[in-house]
């Protein structure tokens, strides 16, 4: 059986060819770019691959560049070191010709740019992804450096270059790999550390030295990658042979992340260089997200501040869409404790670390054991959202609430608890059943986006979320507002169309008879001939729809509504302006807040056309509330 690179390796191996890109550049070893061909390593007899020898084949006799070189965009050392990272991370070889000194430089360096920033869009930034960048735009950054360099300073440049180098590319490769082996590439390799303390005499002899020993790099054993070999020997020693990157490559195996074709980012036609900072961002206020498996999150529950929970796979999927990265692989990489009996996905959006809670299935009971059993294994969670998709009430006083809005709530109605009289249930409606906020930092966020300016900024967030998340799955577009029907709250659900009974095996239902069975609940509209006078809202007429955010309080109970009449009498009494069922449940026990996009009227008429819509707004918005929730509240001390 061939052993296969982790993700893990892959980014320490990464690491290593930037220690040496650092260390390196601008040297004899580096006057023409490096390609993967170039890199090899050392096979085992029983094919395991000695990951931790680096060779790099390259000529001294070669001739340096000149100190006064300007660096243009797509410079082949710098192209061939942003691809060849790229390769390592796709596990395959970029498609174009092999040789990148005889190409088209700045049509690579373009189709690299495109393809990083797709990729970003996609599956979301990370560090490595950051790296990448900045390697494709160093050409900035050393001609300003070139600007300055004079002879007598020559030496303070070549260390300001390298200490840029370090900072924007080497530190973004070291946050890729786990910290002990963080910690252990400090000590044995040459790098910039505290206060930018590279030896000058070290890098000046790296780059004038007319005898170097061709080997590059030579880090002591590393306990993962097998035993340590002398990398100065010119044997390779009794049954070792050597195999290229793209060898190797083909025991890695493809990524894990989805199979994207390659060939797709760069048209006919390259844009023109005056144009490229309009058509590749440099920088993105709004980060999504895919969910590319990694080794290199968080190894201690500690480290997570916030939950998310979800009672339905759609509402799971729709979430872990935003996940920027996903800290497992086929099972759970964090361990539970003893008694914890959770199903958790952990992974990470933007900057934050986030465990998600699959509910094993809805309502107050299930989230309530959820929240015990959260606060076990994940002790220092500071903010729980509760993300899904739920009912509404289509008209408060000032605004209406269409399919597809979002409903955060301020407070919890539990509408279900009671005593049952023989001519009726009589709701206990005490203060003990109207749960407030008890985090006064989730009060004071929930009052800023009521403020107007906040609000409009939040929902564009939201929308942008949303876009993302379209792009990555169909099913996440907007139905549709002929799909949005609202009827009055005493239209029943029913049969009206005859041919619709004939079906039916019941002996209740009839044209006249408003309470039916529960095979024609389930049918929808357009089956049962449902056509009464539908109301009509404003926001419906609009041009372009888009998700409204609503702060209210909303009930929560482990009964479905699917009476508008009683919809409409709650409204009345309580002020409420949504329905769901897991919010009571983790109120009170953790900090919390519901976000739910609005997926029906919590009406007879209710069906799944609108939740896989719903869903995905409910994601984006949550995704907006935590950059706003760790920018105004949360710090990581």
């Amino acid at each position: 059986m061939t052993n296969r690179f982790t993700l893990k390796e892959k980014r320490i191996l990464a690491l290593k060819l930037g220690l040496c890109f650092l260390n390196f550049f601008d040297a004899r070893y580096m006057t023409e770019s490096w390609k993967s061909s170039g890199i090899t390593f050392l096979a085992l007899p029983e094919l395991k691959i000695q990951e931790s020898q680096i060779y790099i084949n390259c000529s001294l006799g070669l001739r340096r560049s000149q100190e006064s070189e300007w660096y243009q965009p797509g410079h082949p050392v710098l192209t061939s070191f942003a691809r060849l990272l790229l390769e390592i991370d796709e596990g395959q070889k970029w498609p174009g010709p092999s040789d990148n000194n005889g190409s088209d430089h700045t049509a690579m360096w373009v189709e690299l740019c495109n393809y990083v920033e797709n990729v970003k869009i996609h599956r979301g930034r990370n560090f490595y992804l950051e790296a990448v960048t900045k390697i494709l735009y160093l050409h900035t950054a050393l001609n300003e450096a070139r600007e300055t360099l004079t002879s007598e300073n020559s030496e303070d440049v070549d260390i300001k270059v390298r200490s840029l180098m370090y900072t924007s590319i080497v530190s973004l490769l070291e946050l890729e790999v786990p910290e002990e082996t963080r910690k252990r590439f400090k000590c044995e390799a040459v790098t910039i550390s505290e206060k930018y303390q590279l030896g000058t005499d070290e890098i000046l002899n790296t780059r004038r030295s007319k005898n170097i020993t061709p080997t590059v790099f030579q880090p002591t054993r590393i306990d993962s990658f097998g035993t340590q070999c002398d990398l100065n020997s010119d044997a390779d020693g009794e049954g070792i042979s050597r195999i290229s990157l793209h060898e190797a490559s083909h025991r890695l195996g493809q990524s894990q992340a989805v199979t994207r074709n390659l060939n797709n980012c760069h048209g006919e036609n390259a844009p023109q260089l005056s144009s490229l900072a309009q058509k590749i961002s440099r920088s993105r206020s709004i980060t999504l997200p895919g969910s590319q498996p990694s080794l290199m999150g968080p190894m201690a529950p500690h480290k997570f501040y916030i939950a998310i929970v979800c009672a339905l796979s759609l509402e799971a999927d729709a979430v872990q869409k935003i996940f920027s990265e996903t800290y497992e692989d086929g099972g759970e990489s964090h361990p539970k404790q003893k008694g914890d009996q959770n199903i958790y996905t952990t992974g990470r959006i933007d900057q934050q670390d986030v465990v998600l809670c699959h509910l094993p299935r809805m309502g107050v009971s299930s989230a309530a054991g959820a929240a015990a059993c959260l606060r076990v294994s994940y002790p220092d969670i500071k903010v729980v959202l509760i993300v899904g998709i739920c009912g509404a009430i289509p008209f408060l006083s000032k605004k209406e609430i269409i399919l597809g809005d979002i409903i955060i709530s301020d407070s919890v109605v539990k509408y279900d608890y009671g005593r049952q009289y023989p001519n009726g249930f009589e709701r206990k409606n005490g203060e003990e059943e109207i749960l407030g906020p008890v985090d006064p930092q989730i009060q004071g966020l929930l009052e800023k986006l009521r403020t107007k300016n906040t609000r409009e900024r939040f929902q564009k967030d939201t929308l942008k979320f949303l876009e993302i998340l379209q792009e990555v799955e169909c099913e996440y577009q907007y139905p549709g507002a002929g799909h949005d029907i609202l009827f009055p709250a005493a239209y029943p659900h029913k049969a009206y169309r005859k041919k619709v009974l004939a079906n039916c095996t019941c002996s209740r239902c009839t044209i006249t008879c408003d309470d039916v069975c529960n095979g024609i609940r389930k049918k929808d509209c357009g089956a049962l001939g449902c056509g009464g006078e539908e109301i009509k809202r404003r926001r419906l007429t609009e041009n372009d729809i888009t998700p409204s955010v609503h702060i209210g309080k909303i009930a929560s109970a482990d009964t479905v509504m699917r009476s508008g009449k009683h919809r409409d009498q709650l409204a009345k009494e309580e002020g409420v302006i949504g329905f769901e069922m897991e919010g009571a449940g983790v109120w009170g026990k953790m900090p919390c807040v519901v976000i739910k996009g609005v997926c029906d009227y919590a009406d007879s008429h209710k069906n799944k056309t609108w939740q896989s819509y719903a869903a995905a707004t409910a994601a984006a918005a949550a995704a907006s509330f935590l950059k706003y929730w760790v920018s105004n509240t949360y710090r990581e001390s």
